[in-house]
């Protein structure tokens, strides 16, 4: 019923005409070809998604589901209130950037800006701007105030964004491992596996194993995480091979690492990226088909 008084109130139509006047089908087609309207909304989302998989928050709750009404009416409000367990309060406006390159700013006027700072004075918390940089899979939480220009509005390129990045408070680290990681698929030597004369092979799974470098991965947890860092962090898949003895398959094994491997023996862990990146990824792969088209705005449950 909220949601048909505010259609009705923007037709400025009394309720009972509203199925003749309106069309949801159609307006949902209209907001999908929206791509800029469709992208900017599952970022908001998939912002709330990923504060809550960090683990440090206490309560996140939608600010702007409604308009706001104050005696100034020169207000607008963020998209997200956000309690941190440590106490922390903020109010947040998420933007979603695709990095072209290092120079290419989020921008916020000053009017846009102002109206977001009011709104954030009279409920007495401050203001943070949250930006997805989408192409990198990295997320940037800053203090409007740090960010904000002698004109009263904000050009945040990548560089400053990271240079005083709060994304930590909420629970964001960059993960490292020791690469390769891979994973093993074992044929069933129980079942048919093997290879005809054009190298195809029928085979059923009978073990799967994982490894980081040479070392097998055994423990439960440690094994789900290994199948999470492969799909989901910056590391690629470098070598998918079969191993055979006799004409029949032992195993298929798949092998992802960094691009640039620069393992020492000072150093032989890599970056793996941000966890926030990596539930980010997670969230892309539950919204997005594979030709790439946003499926929905939020996760299926």
């Amino acid at each position: 019923m909220d949601l048909a008084d505010s259609i009705a109130g923007e037709l400025r139509i009394p309720l009972h005409e509203l199925a003749g006047r309106f069309s949801f089908d159609e307006a949902t087609e209209v907001g999908r070809k929206n791509q800029r309207l469709m992208h900017g909304k599952r970022t908001e989302n998939m912002f709330e998604y990923v504060i809550a998989s960090l683990g440090k928050a206490a309560l996140i709750t939608r600010e702007d589901a409604g308009p706001a009404t104050s005696v100034d009416g020169d207000v607008q409000a963020p998209d997200y209130f956000v309690a941190l367990k440590d106490g922390s309060r903020f109010l947040v406006e998420v933007k979603n950037r695709q990095l072209k390159d290092f120079q290419t700013p989020v921008i916020l006027n000053s009017i846009y800006l102002a109206r977001l700072e009011s709104y954030a004075a009279l409920k007495g918390f401050p203001l943070l701007i949250a930006v997805y940089w989408s192409n990198v899979r990295q997320w940037t939480i800053n203090r409007a105030s740090d960010i904000a220009g002698p004109g009263g509005s904000i050009h945040l390129t990548f560089q400053d964004a990271i240079k005083k990045n709060l994304a930590s408070r909420f629970g964001d680290r960059m993960l490292m491992a020791i690469p390769p990681l891979s994973c093993r698929l074992w044929a069933d030597p129980q079942k048919p596996r093997s290879i005809d004369s054009e190298g195809n092979v029928n085979f059923t799974i009978g073990n799967v194993t994982f490894y980081m470098g040479d070392e097998e991965i055994l423990e439960q947890r440690e094994r789900e995480l290994a199948l999470y860092f492969m799909f989901h962090s910056r590391w690629a898949e470098r070598r998918c091979e079969a191993q055979e003895t006799g004409g029949s398959l032992e195993y298929i094994e798949f092998e992802s690492g960094p691009e640039d491997d620069h393992v020492t023996e000072d150093q032989p862990m890599q970056s793996l990226r941000t966890l926030a990146g990596m539930i980010s990824s997670y969230y892309n792969w539950l919204t997005i088909s594979q030709d790439r088209e946003i499926v929905r705005l939020t996760p299926g449950l």
